[in-house]
């Protein structure tokens, strides 16, 4: 073949090239612009040229896109975003209402009210094992913390009677009205009224109000009290929207369980919703259809914010099933639904069931899980009454002998997850205190009871070993001594090894937990031990110990006692807002020295959730005393994501 000869099929594309580069060389970029020869050559071309130019152009732009992405990247970071659906799960009764100025005696029903109404101010209680700070107020509806008004009387007895209350600028129901003191007034009203919220009837029960302005008013208490400024943190309902109803008629009103209007981060919507398994209208609260009974209630983000930061979720669901673990058949369980995938937030209050330990709980619901101190601690409190029928522990010996014992007590390694252990110079005082004290002790507590002597110089305790059993006995004056122990179902099966504990230091005790007869018992004082657990929300211990309160361990019915005057320093100690030191230090001499109580443990809380709901767990708080706690910082919680340029 002849050198020069070259094949049509090559002729015909080096000629369109030659053409090109003849046209466009020195470069003139406008000959770019004739797509007629570019196309040309692109047709002409072989394939290999052509897949090689394709494969180029693809990376370049692909190159392009990453290169573009990337600089997104580094100018843009991601931050919280509106949307998405936050799911509870409770177990419980039936919830009824969902209004604060009624009495709520479910789960369900105080996390509703505590999404959809804002208090006047939140209150975040101290650590009471590990300081001695009193609570921190922090106003929400309110424009600044509460004020008395009357802290420069002479006489002591006339301050803390007047206490102010400003609300906040710019504050509105959902509707878009204004939240005024009248709102206040008339929820303040209903509050005393004889069917209203129990935790505020009893605190305002020698309270009257005092409107000032739209914006301003006054509670004002016929005695001195200090504690006033912790409990009236209640949540203002709207009295245009309930219509001025009473507490009886509200129990009754529609209104009350689907509350469109309200202050919170989360309202009720009008008319129907969709479900968010089925993807069906629904009415809200959800109903079951053969029962009539609220199983759950879907809320929606307010579209009145007045706290000073929203809530970034679009929707907040909280659903309320009978079983904690799946039993099978149609019974809903939180179980069931954390593996389908329809949980993001289950939490227990740990002090009302011992019998689940944590462990167990995270392993079947497949959650992350951690558990939070909180204020309510497991104590052991005699009865101290003069009584011959029953007063075994009027006898200070005897007293001492139990409470030293029990200073001895260690937690069992099933409770690690559940309880911890109060520090032994923290055990002896009422735990509200937040002062230490030497227990004064003997290493050995039988020494206890082998001084004690009667006028005669004869020895009032007998300690007795049975020698086929080894079971140790105490015996007064030679007759043995049993006692009851008084504690709630929920204590168990804690309540029990305490029972057994006390057989093991010879004091045999007959169990008393059903229901019924532990109110009672409660209720007549008919006790000799009573373990309960209390939560603590200030360092007053009058309500626990005087004899308007509990008056737990009736010293104040031990004439035994009376060079202490207990009633009467704990009531001076109260009225002085815990100021006067000398009362103070009479209180402490008592229960260092009459050993009326024993502080065991303290509680935990158990939060289980998933990773969907981001900056929940960096959320949590460090201590629990209420369930709401876990709300305070519910802003911060968020289910979806943006990216924000940094410069923004």
């Amino acid at each position: 073949m002849p050198a020069d000869h070259i094949p049509e099929t090559k002729t015909d594309f080096i000629r369109p090239v030659k053409d090109f580069i003849r046209k466009a060389w020195p470069i003139n970029w406008s000959n770019l612009k004739n797509f007629t020869l570019i196309r040309q050559v692109l047709v002409a071309s072989p394939y290999p040229f052509k897949a090689a130019l394709l494969i180029l152009t693809t990376i370049l732009i692909i190159s392009t896109g990453f290169l573009g992405f990337g600089f997104f990247l580094v100018l843009t970071k991601e931050v919280p975003g509106n949307g998405g659906i936050i799911r509870e799960v409770v177990v419980g009764t039936d919830a009824k209402v969902f209004n604060p100025v009624l009495e709520m005696n479910t789960v369900m029903e105080k996390k509703v009210v505590e999404l959809i109404y804002h208090p006047l101010y939140e209150i975040s209680y101290p650590d009471f094992v590990n300081t001695s700070n009193e609570p921190v107020l922090t106003p929400i509806l309110l424009a600044k913390t509460p004020e008395w008004q009357d802290l420069s009387e002479i006489k002591p007895e006339n301050r803390y009677k007047r206490l102010k209350f400003t609300l906040k600028d710019g504050i509105k129901w959902t509707n878009n009205s204004k939240i005024t003191s009248s709102d206040v007034e008339y929820t303040f009203e209903r509050l005393k009224e004889d069917r209203g919220n129990s935790v505020f009837r009893l605190a305002f029960a020698n309270v009257t109000f005092e409107k000032i302005s739209d914006k301003e008013f006054d509670l004002v208490s016929q005695n001195s009290a200090p504690k006033l400024m912790y409990s009236a943190n209640f949540r203002p309902i709207s009295k245009t929207f309930y219509e001025g109803l009473s507490t009886e008629r509200l129990y009754a009103d529609p209104r009350s369980f689907k509350p469109t209007v309200t202050s919170g981060f989360y309202s009720f919507s009008d008319g129907t919703v969709k479900d968010p398994d089925t993807g069906n209208n629904r009415e809200n609260p959800f109903r079951d259809q053969s029962t009539g009974l609220i199983q759950g209630a879907l809320l929606d983000r307010n579209k009145v914010q007045n706290y000073n930061q929203a809530a970034l979720a679009d929707q907040y669901y909280i659903q309320k099933v009978n079983e904690l673990f799946d039993t099978g058949g149609n019974i809903q369980s939180v179980e069931r639904l954390s593996k389908s995938g329809k949980v993001d937030v289950f939490q227990r209050n740990l002090a009302s069931d011992l019998q689940l330990s944590s462990s167990e709980v995270s392993s079947k619901l497949k959650m992350n899980q951690t558990t939070i101190p909180s204020n309510t601690y497991f104590s052991l409190f005699l009865n101290i009454k003069l009584d011959n029928a029953t007063g075994y522990f009027i006898n200070q010996f005897l007293r001492k002998y139990v409470i030293c014992s029990f200073m001895n007590y260690k937690l069992d390694a099933k409770y690690k997850s559940q309880l911890e252990e109060i520090p032994a110079n923290k055990k002896l005082l009422p735990i509200n205190f937040g002062e230490v004290a030497n227990s004064g002790c003997p290493e050995n507590p039988d020494t206890i009871l082998n001084e004690a002597k009667s006028g005669t110089g004869a020895s009032v305790y007998t300690i007795k070993f049975d020698p086929t059993t080894s079971i140790k006995r105490v015996l007064l004056f030679k007759e043995e001594i049993r006692i009851n122990l008084v504690g709630p179902p929920s204590s168990e099966p804690l309540l029990s090894d305490v029972q057994s504990y006390f057989l093991s230091i010879g004091i045999p005790a007959d169990l008393i937990s059903e229901p019924d007869r532990v109110a009672s018992s409660l209720q007549n004082k008919s006790y000799n031990a009573v373990l309960l657990p209390v939560t603590y929300t200030n360092r007053d211990p009058y309500s626990l110990f005087g004899s308007s309160g509990q008056d737990i361990i009736r010293a104040g019915q031990n004439n035994r006692i009376l060079s202490y005057k207990l009633e009467e320093n704990l009531k001076k100690y109260s009225d002085s807002n815990l100021t006067d030191e000398a009362s103070k230090k009479v209180l402490i001499d008592f229960f260092s020295k009459e050993y009326v109580s024993v502080n065991l443990f303290r509680s935990k809380q158990e939060i289980n959730y998933t990773s969907k709901v981001a900056n929940l767990k960096e959320q949590l708080p460090s201590l629990i005393t209420f369930n709401e706690d876990m709300y305070n910082k519910l802003p911060n919680w968020y289910v979806n994501t943006k990216r924000q340029f940094i410069f923004q």
